[in-house]
Parts: C-alpha cells; structure tokens; sequence
C-alpha cells in the first residue's frame, strides 16, 4: 500500500542526482511494469513447480477460454485504474474504494445468485460504510502539514553555560 504509493509518486529513491534525473522520466506505465514483474516472477514459479508437465506439453494458453481472456483483461485494467486512483489521490482513497467494490459486488451475488451472507459480513459493512463517512466529513489537510497543539512560544535552548 505505502510503498507502491510512494513508488508512483517519487521521483526516485537514490540521492544522486542522475538516478533522480533518470527516475523523473519514468511514466507511470514502466513504474507499473516494474512492479508487476514481482507478481510475474510469483506466478511464473508458481505456474511451474504446479504444471510444468502440461505447460511443456501443450503451451501456456492451454484451455483458455474468452472468458478466460476477459477475466485477464479486467485484472490488468484494474491495475491500472488503481495506479491511477494512488497517483491522482491516495492510499486511504483506493482502500475505501476496494472495499465498497466488495460490498458491491456482495449485494450484486445476493440479488442475482441468492448468495447469503454471514453476519461478521454485515458488520464489516456497516464499518466500511462509517469508516468512508467519518473520512469524507474531516477530510486531512490539502498543505500535507500535520495539525500541532502547541503553544506559539518558542522555548530558548541553552548553550550549555549556566552560569557557574
């Protein structure tokens, strides 16, 4: 969550200013391509301790259906969409939006499917649901400065000479 927020905003995360030079050139798209090679190496590895017999017999894209196309394809578009939403908001932002998909997609099985929920479920729900409203009525402050109750004098440090 933090890091890749702080991998698509950043500018770089060397002190030299080559490094800095070369990372402000980077879009947002090879920071994603970057990121998912981890989840690539993941699931490359998985794929074949699993299924190396098959896959060196019949190929990767063995039984795939349309359907099965469509479902990479709406994975990869969210992806993106949630790069976006971090670059272009935040962290907490994308959370409450992955939880109300959840709750969505929840009411969308239970109207179409008869799917029924657990009661921890409807809890959660009403947490996510308070949780978004809290959020929205004291939204944090746009200058990234983080409110002090402090008094507005200043205490004079000592030198170390105390007068002795």
């Amino acid at each position: 969550g933090v890091w890749f927020e702080l991998v698509l905003k950043s500018p770089g995360f060397s002190h030299s200013g080559l490094d800095q030079k070369l990372a402000q050139e980077f879009a947002m798209w090879v920071r994603n391509i970057h990121l998912a090679m981890f989840a690539f190496l993941v699931a490359f590895v998985g794929a074949y301790t699993k299924d190396s017999a098959a896959i060196a017999a019949k190929g990767f894209f063995q039984g795939y259906q349309p359907i099965t196309c469509l479902v990479v394809v709406l994975e990869a578009s969210g992806g993106i969409i949630v790069a976006l939403v971090i670059k272009y908001t935040d962290n907490i932002l994308k959370n409450f939006a992955t939880a109300i998909s959840i709750v969505t997609a929840t009411t969308l099985s239970i109207i179409f499917t008869g799917f029924v929920i657990h009661p921890l479920f409807v809890l959660g729900t009403v947490a996510v649901l308070g949780a978004i409203t809290i959020y929205q009525r004291n939204p944090p402050n746009k200058d990234n400065t983080i409110p002090c109750a402090c008094s507005s004098r200043t205490l004079k440090m000592s030198d170390g000479d105390d007068g002795k």
